[in-house]
């Protein structure tokens, strides 16, 4: 009768694919198991106590998926790994074999992608060895740095060297220090065939905690955004005019944020206005969620007639928010949350346009 180990062994072997969830697994186990472990494809490691993985993990040549929660489960010298596409994590070291660069053997590396420690990289250049922006397959990034650390440390230009392809659908950042974004995010989208990133495919963009930014990046020409969250950034104290269009071709036909359907505006201590685009450009013609949540010192918003597909509209803690516009509600609103504003009242005067009141889900 075989014994675990080896029962294990076997299964590695004919199915090549290896899940382990129990908790006490050992780094004696995964030991005795590597061996067997030659023809593995794709590797599952979940709610395991080991700090790291056994060294010679590297050595699984054929292993094309790795699946790991924790960024101390990536393997030193995860570049010997050619032939792997998935990766959830990487966490970004300062010894040799858990740099950044490692991410750039991974040619064929696909799918979803956090990196984890970010300050832990030098400068554009070594930020460039990770060649996201050769990676087709990527779809949703996520950048983060530490948040417990002193001054900015190249922020600015070890973003610049992360610009990713233009396939990507999903983008995160965190923690971000630097006090603008890189041109590949602040650039207008375009049709045109470039060798830098074009957001021609991006749905989705989250923009936390980057406390030293000062203005928005121009966002209102990204042709497919669905879901924008901005959130903590400290030193924003205007929405203006940079955050719809970068101020090329102004007079080119054009709808802003066209495709956009939730925004989320939270945390933004420093921030006193958003101003309304020019009347003559339409905008955000397919908003149909929009939350403004503990900006504690705005105190004008565009006309909520402008968004003529609102159906929720949430407005909390921003107590110097006034109301501005006599306007009509849009008429597909049919839920509204309010709490803590100036002049909460006179949001309603919009129920009761048109001679009759409209009933709204609080």
């Amino acid at each position: 009768m075989k014994n675990p180990i080896e029962a294990m062994e076997t299964s590695v072997a004919a199915e090549k694919m290896f899940i382990y969830t129990t908790k006490d697994f050992t780094a004696c186990d995964f030991g005795v198991l590597q061996l067997a472990l030659y023809l593995l494809e794709t590797l599952r490691l979940q709610k395991c106590r080991l700090e790291k993985l056994p060294v010679g993990i590297n050595n699984l040549v054929n292993l094309r998926h790795l699946y790991i929660s924790d960024g101390r489960h990536v393997p030193g010298e995860i570049g010997c790994l050619t032939s792997l596409q998935t990766l959830p994590v990487f966490k970004v070291g300062t010894e040799r074999g858990r740099r950044i660069g490692e991410l750039g053997f991974l040619v064929e590396l696909g799918g979803e992608l956090v990196i984890y420690d970010l300050h832990n990289v030098r400068d554009k250049e070594e930020a460039r060895g990770a060649r996201l922006r050769e990676k087709k397959k990527l779809h949703k990034l996520r950048y983060r740095w530490g948040f417990w650390r002193q001054g900015c440390r190249k922020d600015e230009e070890v973003l610049e060297g992360l610009e990713p392809h233009s396939n990507l659908k999903s983008l995160t950042i965190d923690y971000y220090k630097g006090e603008c974004y890189p041109p590949w995010l602040v650039h207008k989208a375009s049709g045109e065939p470039s060798a830098s990133f074009q957001p021609m495919n991006l749905v989705e963009l989250k923009l936390f905690r980057c406390e030293n930014v000062k203005n928005l990046p121009s966002l209102g020409e990204y042709p497919c955004l669905k879901f924008l969250e901005i959130e903590g950034l400290n030193s924003v104290k205007c929405i203006g005019n940079e955050f719809y269009m970068n101020g090329c071709d102004e007079n080119k036909p054009i709808i802003l944020f066209p495709a956009l359907e939730i925004f989320t505006l939270k945390n933004m201590p420093q921030v006193k206005e958003w101003l309304e685009v020019e009347p003559t450009v339409p905008a955000f013609p397919l908003l149909k969620v929009l939350k403004i949540i503990e900006c504690h010192n705005l105190n004008s918003v565009p006309r909520m007639s402008k968004f003529s597909s609102l159906e929720k509209l949430e407005i909390a803690e921003c107590s110097q928010l006034g109301w501005i516009g006599d306007e009509p509600l849009s008429s597909s609103l049919n839920k509204l949350k309010r709490g803590n504003w100036k002049n909460s009242r006179s949001i309603f005067h919009g129920c009761y346009m048109n001679g009759r009141r409209r009933n709204y889900t609080l």
